[in-house]
C-alpha cells in the first residue's frame, strides 16, 4: 500500500449479484468518477422525464443526450436544467456523412445547433465506416475530410468537437495509432475515449496513454470475449468474438483502464455504456454506478 499527504492507494475487491471488481481505489478530493447517464441505454422504452429521473436516482452527474429523442433539444434543456443536470455532450446519430451525402454539412448544422440549445460543451460524431465499401486508410482520409469541415461549424458555435474508436464491421478508426493520424490531421479535433470499443484491437489502458493528451470524455463498456463464436458475439478487430456485457461481467480488465486514466490527471465524465439483458435496465444501471461512483 502506498500513501501520501493527498492519496491514498489500495486494492478494492468486491463480489455483488455476480460482478467481479478488483481495482485500484483513490481515496483523494477530486478523483472520484464522475458518472454521465448515456441517454441512449435508455432509448425507444423510456420519456424524457424518466431518463432524467434515472439519472437522479442512480447519482450519475450529467447527462449524454444521444439524438435528442424526439424532443425540441431546448425542452431536454430545461428539463435538465429544472433537475440541476448538467449536459455533459450531445452525440447526434448522423447519416449524411456516412452516406456522403450532398446534405451531409447541413444535417450536421441541425445537430450543432441541437447541442447549442442543450447547453452541451462537447460533441460526438462517431467515424462509422462509409456506406461505399473502400480501405480503411481511404476511409480515414475521408473522415479527416470531413472532420475538417465540421470544424468551423463547432468552432463558432463553442463547441468541442470530438470522435471515438468503433468497433463495428468495417470500422476504420479503432487503435490508438489511427485516432492519432486524424487527430494530427485535424488539430482542433478531440477525442472521446471509449475502452470497449479499443480493447477489440488492442490494450485499452496502454491505448488511452498514447492519446490521453487528446481525451475530453471517456465512455465505459465491457465484453465477454470469446475464440469461438457464441449467440449474441460479433468477430471483432483482433479475431476474436465479442458479447456486449454489464459491466464487471466481462473480460475487460478496468483496474488497469481507470488506473491509466486517472494517472493522466482527466477528471471528465465517464459514459457508461451498460445494459443486461436479463436486469431491468434502471436497475442495471444503478447497479454498476453503486459499484463504481467511489473508484
Amino acid at each position: 500500500m502506498k500513501s501520501g499527504m493527498n492519496s491514498v492507494l489500495f486494492i478494492c475487491k468486491k463480489r455483488m449479484q455476480g460482478l467481479n471488481y478488483s481495482y485500484i481505489c483513490f481515496i483523494r478530493k477530486g478523483l472520484f468518477m464522475n458518472l454521465c447517464m448515456m441517454s441512449m441505454m435508455m432509448a425507444g422504452k423510456f420519456t424524457p422525464a424518466e431518463i432524467i429521473q434515472t439519472t437522479l436516482d442512480c447519482g450519475m452527474s450529467a447527462i449524454d443526450w444521444v439524438t435528442t429523442h424526439d424532443t425540441p433539444a431546448a425542452e431536454l434543456r430545461k428539463r435538465c436544467d429544472d433537475a440541476g443536470l448538467p449536459v455533459a455532450a450531445h452525440t447526434p446519430l448522423l447519416r449524411g456523412f456516412i452516406e456522403e451525402s450532398a446534405e451531409a454539412l447541413d444535417e450536421f448544422k441541425r445537430s450543432v445547433d441541437d447541442a447549442v440549445a442543450l447547453g452541451a460543451p462537447v460533441m460526438m460524431i462517431p467515424p462509422f465506416a462509409h456506406k461505399r465499401v473502400m480501405t480503411p486508410e481511404e476511409d480515414r482520409r475521408l473522415w479527416i475530410e470531413q472532420y475538417r469541415q465540421m470544424i468551423p461549424i463547432t468552432k463558432q458555435a463553442g463547441i468541442t468537437l470530438t470522435f471515438e474508436s468503433t468497433a463495428l464491421d468495417r470500422s476504420p478508426i479503432v487503435t490508438a495509432d489511427e485516432a492519432l493520424e486524424v487527430l494530427n490531421a485535424v488539430p482542433e479535433l478531440r477525442l472521446t475515449f471509449d475502452n470497449g470499443n479499443v480493447a477489440t484491437a488492442e490494450n485499452d489502458a496502454e491505448s488511452y496513454r498514447k492519446v490521453q493528451d487528446r481525451v475530453v470524455h471517456v465512455h465505459f463498456k465491457d465484453w465477454i470475449i470469446t475464440d469461438e463464436p457464441v449467440p449474441g458475439s460479433d468477430r471483432k478487430r483482433d479475431g476474436r468474438y465479442y458479447t456486449f456485457a454489464l459491466i464487471g461481467k466481462g473480460g475487460i480488465d478496468f483496474a488497469a483502464t481507470w488506473k491509466a486514466i486517472r494517472e493522466s490527471g482527466y477528471q471528465g465524465y465517464v459514459n457508461l455504456e451498460t445494459s443486461d439483458p436479463e436486469m431491468p435496465v434502471r436497475d442495471a444501471l444503478k447497479l454498476v454506478c453503486d459499484h463504481l461512483r467511489d473508484w
